[in-house]
């Protein structure tokens, strides 16, 4: 049995194979160049991320100090308040009135140095012995120690202190009360309120906004944690921390060609080094991901221990040149060898085009009408030169004139689409080819040894048109079907083009005539 010439198009794309062969050292020499750019590039990304890890832990290091030593002195404080202040000496006698502020202040006991002792500012009388303002007026000074040491770990921190609901504050280190005295409004800012059970019910160590220090320290942020005894809110304990500080945080890991902001989650600024602060909000921004935005490559880390975020904003044009300049050399060599060929790649393309649309059909993709007649041409001859067997095929869809009349043409090209799917799952041998000849009438050029494999062939087609179940209100069975016609062709015959098909035709009308969805073979004139 002869096997079907291939198509003139599979020469054509041959030819076309043989010459892309040429261009894959040019394509070889843009892929080496391409992949050294992005290496040089994802390794300037990857240094960068690598760079913004590492800050990020240098960052959350230091503000977890704050937060453990916090902690630690807000249960020394419930605990002074619950047990009795380890405080040796009275701290009435040293609460002086002081008129001019409608309140009073701690003077300075003797033997203690402005080193050793903060200040009290409070609103109203001086509290008598024995009352809560004076029980925990005992644990702040008690806690003076520790606020000592934090102070002199860290020099850059401008306060820490306690302010009661009691209505006074005891700060450290100690500032005349010409400098600074508690007012009324102390007690609503967001150190102090933040920490309320109104406002925390959890109790947890809260965060501050960026403010600036009423005491004349600059901008800073403050920590704060509420103090309890006997399950009462009592106060706050709270540690200022300058934007200064913040911002020499941000330059503890040098990263070339980036700024680095420090932003709450809104967006609003902590501190900045290398620029203006980007105009986002890091909590909708892709953590731990570089985000290109014109000559901006950012990248948004957050922190650990508070709804802080690092932002990292990077000249996006250094990294590329600089990635660029590592692959130079392989960007001139694959331009060298790829501008002789880039006009014969486009021709070849649009050829290939031309030929596409000029030997298939554009609904179903199959050969179309022009393809089958070169094709049937071809066979033909090759048959009569020494070929075995040619079957030619023709079938239409039944009464698909209705079907479009009906559900419309939309409806009949899905059809026809379908249609042509299940008929390439069943002629799917090499030496079968399907056509569209038009409209609803299509064509199978195969190889079948004889009338009763051909017969068997045109059922597999019919039935896998039906299993398709495409509905056909029209149709006496419900579903669309087709009539086929075939007839087998034997070297030594001498058939033409016109004959062979006439003699498929006159099958097919008698398989319409037998009542349609059945093949009928050519058993002659």
């Amino acid at each position: 049995m002869a096997n079907l010439p291939p198509p003139r198009s599979r020469t054509r794309l041959m030819c076309q194979l043989t010459l892309v062969g040429g261009i894959l050292g040019i394509l070889l020499a843009l892929l080496l160049a391409w992949s050294a750019y992005q290496q040089a590039l994802s390794r300037s990304r990857h240094e960068l991320l690598s760079a913004g890890d590492r800050l990020v832990a240098s960052i959350d290091h230091e503000l977890l100090i704050r937060r453990s030593t916090l902690h630690a002195m807000q249960v020394l404080a419930e605990q002074y308040l619950a047990e009795r202040s380890p405080l040796a000496w009275d701290v009435h006698p040293f609460l002086l009135p002081q008129p001019a502020y409608h309140g009073y202040s701690l003077q300075l006991p003797n033997g203690f140095d402005y080193q050793e002792l903060g200040n009290i500012t409070g609103l109203g009388d001086v509290p008598p012995a024995e009352s809560q303002a004076l029980r925990e007026m005992q644990m702040a000074l008690a806690l003076t120690p520790l606020f000592r040491t934090l102070i002199a770990r860290d020099p850059d921190t401008p306060w820490v202190y306690y302010t009661s609901a009691e209505r006074f504050m005891y700060l450290y280190p100690r500032v005349e009360v010409s400098d600074f005295f508690v007012t009324p409004q102390t007690f609503g800012m967001k150190f102090f309120m933040g920490a309320h059970p109104a406002y925390n019910p959890g109790g947890l160590l809260i965060w501050t906004p960026v403010y600036q220090d009423l005491a004349g320290k600059g901008w800073m942020v403050t920590i704060s944690a509420p103090v309890h005894d006997r399950g009462r809110f009592r106060g706050a304990i709270s540690v200022d921390i300058s934007t200064n500080r913040l911002a020499w945080l941000l330059e503890r890991v040098p990263i070339a060609h980036t700024a680095r902001h420090l932003l709450q989650a809104d967006g609003a600024r902590l501190a900045s080094i290398g620029g203006p602060p980007p105009l986002l909000v890091p909590q909708n921004w892709p953590q731990h991901t570089l985000r290109e935005n014109g000559q901006h490559l950012r990248a948004v880390f957050p922190l650990e221990v508070n709804n802080w975020y690092l932002v990292l904003d990077s000249d996006a044009q250094a990294l590329r040149q600089e990635a660029l300049r590592q692959s130079l050399p392989l960007w001139l060599l694959a331009l060298f060898l790829c501008g002789g060929l880039l006009l014969v790649l486009g021709l070849l393309r649009s050829q290939g085009k031309i030929e596409e649309l000029s030997t298939h059909d554009w609904l179903t993709g199959l050969w179309n009408r022009r393809a089958f007649d070169e094709q049937l041409h071809t066979a033909l001859a090759l048959l009569r030169r020494g070929g075995s067997t040619l079957a030619l095929i023709l079938f239409d869809v039944d009464d698909f004139k209705h079907y479009n009349d009906t559900l419309g043409h939309p409806a009949g090209d899905k059809a026809l689409q379908d249609i042509s799917h299940a008929i390439q799952q069943v002629a799917q041998r090499a030496d079968d080819r399907v056509y569209r000849l038009g409209g609803e009438e299509f064509a199978i050029l195969t190889n079948q040894p004889d009338n009763e494999r051909l017969a068997i062939f045109m059922q597999h087609i019919g039935r896998a048109v039906r299993e398709q179940d495409i509905q056909h209100p029209g149709s006496q069975r419900g579903v669309l079907t087709i009539s086929l016609g075939g007839v087998l062709l034997h070297h030594g015959a001498q058939p033409q083009a016109a004959d062979a098909y006439r003699q498929a035709d006159k099958a097919l009308y008698q398989a319409k005539a037998q009542g349609k969805d059945c093949g009928c073979c050519y058993s002659g004139d």
